[in-house]
């Protein structure tokens, strides 16, 4: 470990005073003055804790336990500001800490506060990094002001390693839960506003500094560990509420300029109303003229208190106007920056809405178009966005991993995006970044979860990188549109019933979890959607909080499809017709422009073609892959072997039928303009009911055309347009003559330009630049609607995994179908999953 220098500016290192604040909070005194006693700190230290009235009997035990602490007996409660403040008065060092009782310090934490200090460039304030109690999430890494004056910990709750949060950076305020700050300063700005009591006083103080000329910053090393609202949640939540809602008005009446003021104030006001009206649980339709309902003509109704608070706030932001003029008087006086300075110096999103739900942000909308704000507060950073693939990002992609590098490409113009693959990338991105991580690794993923905004993540990754269980307040989009569940019935049709109905209850606990913790989902189409709108049901994600914010809940669950790339495909080279050896240059060419899984139905597509072949010998047949390149995103599957085996059978191998490595995404194009037929049959059963066949996407983008099994909801679509034949499942004749039928018309059908331009990703990720444009936590898991949001019911399923007994089984089934590679993949997403089912109980 490397301790820090002493401040430049200084011959030795400054006296500090440590400020603890204490309110019935004996439990917490023992763990933190242990923690203090092993601080690592040349200069004078003073340690004075502050008791704010406690009847827990917190002063005789300071008295007895620790006796060299200064004692601050009070017999009245006088809040955090207050009582911080007389710890401030009575404090002998150049600078002043101030620290939560619930906390614990790191050995250098203060070394680390008060090592940049540079009062010439007027950083004299330093905020600590706090984690939770254990280490493994984030409670304070930085700050940010809504334009209302609410003040938020960026990142708070999110998973912590210790590459996270490294960099040294300015921030608008530091946590008063663990700060360090210039005594004379302090003393000479009026320190914690004494009227706010508690909350939000370190976010005015913050925005006071800087608007007199002064900095603050974090401190990334200076690490402490804190027991979230070890005191608050003692508190009633709407008891709480009139203080946050007094002090965010009252900070922006003390320190904005009057032009700002004069804009925002108003609408500030008009929107605690409206916070305080949607908490009411009054129906507005009771007070329409005339309105007989037997509800709306009553003359009383009961409200809660958590919807008084917000105008209880608003009262004692009035009665204290008169304190606030004068302490405004002084700050408009002396300060030295603008409001637009501060704001622009940390671009953040100023308008990011404080309260749940689209009726909320639409009235904030309505008021800052109408009445006008100024433009810095609307000049934000772009959304960070996280993208997180299972699947390998190379030259030869899947679909996958070529859904998250096409939304990414789509995204990137707009927001700050980055894209996450599994393994090393063998791309760089077109406008974003492409990092790597591990998935039978998670903590690789941590540290870009840390930079993010914004997480959207294939569903079923929820269960691999447990981290993303507990973002916080960071909202995770869920990528649901892999039915994987379905897809498992068939995997595993020819597995023993019982072992069926294991895994289908593991599967089934998984898709629950991902149901559960998600903000905002994505499925492929309008069919899929209605398919997870039941399955968000029986999870209890659709109940009234969510509902109230969008009653469509499109809010909760949209369609971000596959798309088309916007532009048509050129072709740059030949890569079939007179280059693999069998396929001659005047050939003509059938195109199966995907994997062989197991729901689909390549043998009577081979079977077909052994008619076709009798009449049209210079016909021949080409899969582009067959096995996935990666077994743990699919795994390994019986039905390309069939398919060879087959056309050996048949005579066609090698001479009819061909078999390509899975082709370079950035080649597929000339593939696709060579064909002159694409194919993709499969078999009736609920998975094709809910697919997305992504290789017919290809087609259309191409202007191939198709034969097709029916009932897909993609060949349906082109079969409306014509470029497509539909045939019934398992039906070799019928494949057969339609080959030949669609042979004869030739590649000249009409139909594809609509469908062309209506299916390009620009389109298909519209819904979610929708969201992006106003991310966040959903309704129903928001911290501020308290009593009022539903928490959710999960299905509850058991699911069991065999137990020790079964360990032998498995790692032999995964030893003979992946190798060594594969054996030491699963033995880490086993553990995974322990953990996690461990978690649960």
């Amino acid at each position: 470990m490397t301790l820090p220098e002493r401040p430049l500016h200084l011959a030795e290192w400054p006296s500090v005073s440590i400020i603890i604040l204490n309110f019935n909070g004996l439990i917490h005194l023992d763990p933190c003055f242990k923690s203090l006693a092993q601080t690592d700190y040349p200069g004078p230290l003073e340690l004075i804790l502050v008791d704010n009235g406690s009847t827990d009997p917190s002063v005789e035990h300071m008295e007895r336990y620790h006796p060299a602490v200064r004692l601050i007996a009070n017999t009245a409660n006088l809040g955090f500001t207050g009582g911080n403040n007389q710890g401030a008065e009575i404090a002998t060092g150049d600078y002043l800490v101030f620290l939560n009782n619930d906390m614990r310090v790191e050995p250098d934490w203060l070394r680390h506060l008060i090592a940049p200090m540079q009062p010439e460039s007027g950083l004299i304030c330093t905020g600590a990094k706090i984690l939770r109690w254990d280490g493994k999430a984030v409670d304070f890494v930085g700050g940010k002001i809504n334009f209302t004056g609410h003040g938020f910990q960026k990142e708070f709750g999110a998973p912590y390693t210790a590459m996270s949060y490294q960099d040294v950076v300015d921030l608008p305020f530091a946590c008063g839960g663990a700060m360090c700050i210039r005594r004379d300063v302090y003393r000479e700005i009026g320190g914690f506003d004494p009227d706010f009591f508690a909350y939000f006083e370190d976010v005015d103080l913050g925005y006071r500094l800087w608007a007199l000329g002064y900095r603050v910053q974090f401190a990334p090393q200076a690490v402490v560990y804190h027991r979230h609202h070890g005191t608050s949640d003692r508190i009633a939540t709407h008891q709480l509420r009139v203080l946050y809602e007094r002090n965010a008005l009252a900070m922006i009446a003390k320190n904005y300029e009057q032009e700002t003021l004069d804009r925002v104030l108003p609408i500030a006001l008009l929107l605690t109303v409206k916070r305080g009206l949607l908490n009411s649980r009054i129906d507005p339709s009771h007070f329409d003229l005339g309105n007989r309902h037997p509800d709306a003509v009553k003359e009383e109704q009961t409200v809660p208190r958590l919807a008084y608070s917000f105008f209880l706030g608003m009262e004692e932001f009035v009665d204290q106007l008169p304190n606030i003029q004068e302490k405004r008087r002084y700050i408009q006086a002396n300060r030295t920056r603008t409001d637009r300075e501060i704001f622009e110096h940390f671009r953040q999103r100023l308008l990011d809405p404080v309260f749940p739900g689209m009726d909320y942000l639409n009235t904030q909308e309505t008021l800052v178009k109408t009445l006008g704000i100024p433009d810095f507060f609307t000049a934000a950073e772009d959304v960070r966005l996280l993208l997180i693939t299972h699947d390998q990002v190379t030259a030869r992609m899947a679909g996958p991993a070529i859904r998250y590098w096409e939304m990414a490409k789509a995204l990137a113009p707009h927001f700050h995006v980055t894209l996450a693959a599994h393994g090393k990338p063998g791309l760089k991105g077109e406008g974003f970044d492409v990092k790597g991580y591990d998935r039978a690794e998670p903590e690789t993923i941590v540290h870009l979860l840390n930079g993010a905004d914004v997480i959207l993540t294939f569903g079923y990754l929820i269960h691999e990188l447990p981290y993303l269980q507990n973002m916080g307040s960071k909202p995770v989009i869920v990528d649901i549109y892999d039915p994987f569940t379905l897809e498992n019935l068939e995997i595993h049709g020819n597995l023993p019933h019982e072992k069926q109905v294991e895994l289908n209850n593991l599967y089934q606990d998984i898709l629950n979890r991902q149901l559960q913790v998600g903000d905002y989902f994505i499925c492929a189409s309008e069919r899929q959607r209605d398919y997870w709108l039941g399955m968000l049901a029986a999870n209890g994600r659709v109940n009234p909080s969510n509902y109230a914010a969008d009653k469509s809940l499109r809010r909760l669950i949209d369609v971000v499809p596959f798309g088309l790339p916007g532009q048509p495909p050129v072709k740059s080279k030949p890569v079939l017709k007179g280059v693999v050896p069998g396929i001659g240059a005047d050939d003509k060419v059938i195109l199966w422009g995907g994997g062989l899984w197991e729901w689909f139905d390549p043998l009577s597509l081979v079977q077909a073609l052994a008619q076709v072949v009798q009449s049209r010998p210079d016909v021949k047949l080409f899969f582009v892959a067959k096995q996935h390149r990666d077994p743990t995103v699919v795994p390994h599957m019986a039905m390309p072997d069939r398919v060879e085996a087959l056309a050996r059978d048949l005579g066609l191998l090698d001479t009819h039928i061909f078999f390509g490595d899975w082709v370079p995404y950035e080649e597929r194009h000339n593939y696709l303009l060579e064909a002159d037929i694409g194919v993709s049959f499969h078999l009736d059963h609920v998975e094709t009911r809910f697919a997305f066949r992504t290789r017919i996407l290809d087609y259309i983008w191409a202007g191939l055309p198709m034969v097709l099994t029916e009932g897909d909801i993609m060949g349906e679509a082109a079969a409306a347009t014509g470029v497509a034949t539909l045939v019934p499942e398992q039906d070799p004749d019928a494949i057969a003559a339609a080959i030949l039928a669609m042979l004869d018309r030739g590649r000249t059908l009409d139909g594809f330009t609509q469908l062309q331009q209506t299916l390009t990703w620009e389109r298909a990720v519209q819904p979610l630049a929708r969201f992006l444009a106003h991310p966040a936590v959903a309704p129903d898991k928001q911290d501020d609607l308290a009593g009022r949001s539903l928490p959710p019911r999960p299905i509850q399923l058991q699911a069991k995994d065999g137990g020790v007994l079964s360990l032998p089984k498995k790692v032999w089934k995964a030893l003979t179908k992946d190798g060594w590679g594969g054996l030491m993949f699963e033995a880490r997403r086993y553990i995974q999953w322990r953990k996690l089912m461990w978690k649960k109980r």
